[in-house]
């Protein structure tokens, strides 16, 4: 065996190993990326229907309110309880968050404790309806913001792909030019 030959053979070895490598830690920032995405769009769903109960419930508690003041007795207790279960819900969407994200969405769900109940029932309703249509809105924004992350990817995945592809360049180039010197040695002279 030529001395060119053994260190063809001991290249193309290092060469292997080094794409085993990468094979393997692209598959497991892939998986790990997976997991997250997946934890996201739970998340996201979760999200969503957090804020459709809590919608749903401030209508209730609008409309039961609303009640309230035509038969007191009646429906008193469930005006109550429809008011628990609203800040329970803004409690649960508050809590998805981190400190300091969500607040527009937060101080405008927290803003039906202003709402003047003692105004005519229509009154109550429509501040209520435009409170939920905001809410809609700032919960589109806040799903559309993780949607585009789900997207990206996260930073470290992104990098690893991109280093990955640059890597993989690199070593298929000095692989083809530890070829090219062992079929042309005269071109290419070695020290040694």
């Amino acid at each position: 065996m030529t001395p060119e030959t053994a260190f063809i053979i001991a290249s193309a070895t290092v060469f292997a190993a080094f794409i085993g490598g990468i094979v393997a830690l692209t598959s497991t920032v892939i998986a790990k990326e997976q997991k997250i995405s997946e934890f996201r769009q739970a998340w996201i769903d979760a999200f969503r229907n957090d804020v459709v109960e809590l919608i749903a419930c401030g209508t209730q508690v609008a409309a039961l309110t609303s009640l309230t003041e035509v038969n007191a007795s009646k429906h008193v207790e469930n005006s109550f309880q429809a008011r628990a279960n609203y800040f329970a819900l803004a409690a649960r969407i508050n809590l998805r968050f981190n400190s300091g994200d969500g607040l527009d969405l937060m101080s405008t769900i927290m803003r039906t404790h202003n709402i003047d109940t003692k105004n005519i029932s229509t009154s109550l309703m429509n501040e209520m309806t435009r409170i939920n249509g905001e809410i809609m809105e700032l919960s589109q924004e806040i799903i559309s913001i993780e949607w585009e992350k789900i997207k990206k990817g996260e930073l470290l995945s992104r990098f690893f792909i991109s280093s990955g592809k640059v890597l993989i360049v690199a070593a298929l180039s000095a692989f083809f030019i530890l070829i090219f010197i062992s079929q042309y040695p005269q071109l290419c002279q070695v020290v040694g």
